[in-house]
């Protein structure tokens, strides 16, 4: 009786062994397999975080170069802004120049702008567009100032100063009164600091991206 108990849990002992073995078997394949997926899915995680990293850096190069150029635009619309209402010479080629070269500056940060609006920031877009808006009225008193001096040449029959003025005395004058009354316009009284506004918020996101 004694053998019989003995070979019975020797058997059912040697079974459980058996099914433990093919347990911790199976278990070590699910972890191996379990592993190898979880690899897989990191990998894939990894290169797409790659190919993300890689796609922004290409953006904010692209950002930075467009900054660059875009705030070499506005210097130069800024210096044309000044020349044009704190002149150093007050003659009448110079006044039509100066609002040409002032229009001119204006259309090529429009210009650029609108290509590239996509990489800028929505408070420098805003600040554009809110320049945009009073350069309208200024662009429309720039045009009106440039038929009056062209109905002056036409009354002339010339664009001559010595003809036009008769001294340069009278032409300093009369070009003074004409860039005064400009500048009385609200719009033109507070547009340099709507650009020194626009060039610091430039210089504070280049900052940004280059730091």
């Amino acid at each position: 009786m004694d053998k019989f108990i003995a070979e019975q849990l020797e058997l059912y002992f040697k079974d459980y062994k058996d099914q433990m073995l093919l347990i911790l078997i199976i278990f070590s394949l699910l972890s191996i397999l379990i592993q190898s997926f979880f690899n897989l899915y990191l990998n894939k995680k990894f290169e797409k975080f790659k190919y993300s990293l890689k796609k922004n850096e290409k953006y904010n190069e692209m950002q930075v170069e467009y900054l660059k150029n875009i705030y070499s635009n506005v210097v130069d619309f800024h210096l044309a802004l000044i020349n044009f209402i704190k002149p150093t010479c007050y003659t009448h080629h110079t006044l039509k120049n100066q609002i040409s070269s002032f229009s001119q500056a204006f259309d090529s940060i429009m210009i650029s702008f609108h290509k590239n609006k996509i990489l800028l920031t929505d408070e420098i877009i805003i600040q554009i567009r809110a320049i945009n808006d009073k350069m309208k009225t200024i662009k429309k008193n720039c045009s009106k100032e440039l038929d009056n001096l062209s109905d002056i040449e036409e009354k002339n029959l010339s664009d001559e100063p010595q003809i036009i003025y008769r001294d340069s005395d009278t032409e300093v004058n009369a070009i003074k009164q004409r860039i005064e009354k400009l500048n009385m316009n609200n719009s033109i009284q507070t547009f340099e600091e709507d650009i020194n506004n626009l060039r610091k918020l430039i210089e504070d996101y280049f900052k940004e991206l280059t730091k």
